[in-house]
């Protein structure tokens, strides 16, 4: 019996010493820790908050372009270096993961070298971009602060 209970003491200070002096027992302890809180706490969200708790702002505008856009739609999104600002990475900034969302139609990013280019149909507004330049007469309120506007055919892209 002792013997039982001297092995399990020295698994369990082992144990100890693995998880609380050794930094990859840090990095368990932390992960546990966190996934029992999400775990606990996930049951309390909806779905709706949990998809957007890892998701960015442009999720939302992702499937709003795929909802109000035709399938053959050719969509610009504004410029690379406008998209990355701040502290997430918006999912439009790539032109892989949008045009995993708004598959079959196809995003061009402005400044970008793209064969579709000349084929824009629709333009994407973030963050009030590109009002200013191609209509400024629409007022920059929050409810055009994202979306979509067909695109005038008599313009050129530059």
């Amino acid at each position: 019996m002792k013997g039982k209970l001297l092995r399990f003491l020295a698994a369990a200070l082992l144990l100890a010493a693995f998880l609380f002096m050794t930094r990859l027992g840090e990095i368990f302890r932390e992960r546990t820790t966190k996934n029992w809180l999400a775990f606990k706490l996930g049951r309390q969200l909806t779905y709706e908050q949990r998809r957007r708790s890892h998701l960015d702002d442009t999720f939302r505008a992702l499937l709003e372009i795929k909802e109000r856009t035709p399938p053959d739609a050719v969509i610009l999104f504004p410029p690379r270096a406008l998209l990355r600002e701040g502290d997430v990475i918006p999912l439009a900034a790539t032109a892989s993961a949008a045009y995993s969302f708004i598959y079959p139609r196809v995003p061009v990013h402005w400044g970008d070298d793209a064969p579709y280019k000349d084929r824009v149909t629709h333009v994407f507004v973030y963050e009030h971009w590109p009002l200013a330049e191609f209509w400024p007469h629409v007022p920059r309120t929050e409810t055009n602060r994202f979306g979509v506007i067909p695109w005038p055919g008599d313009r050129e892209i530059p």
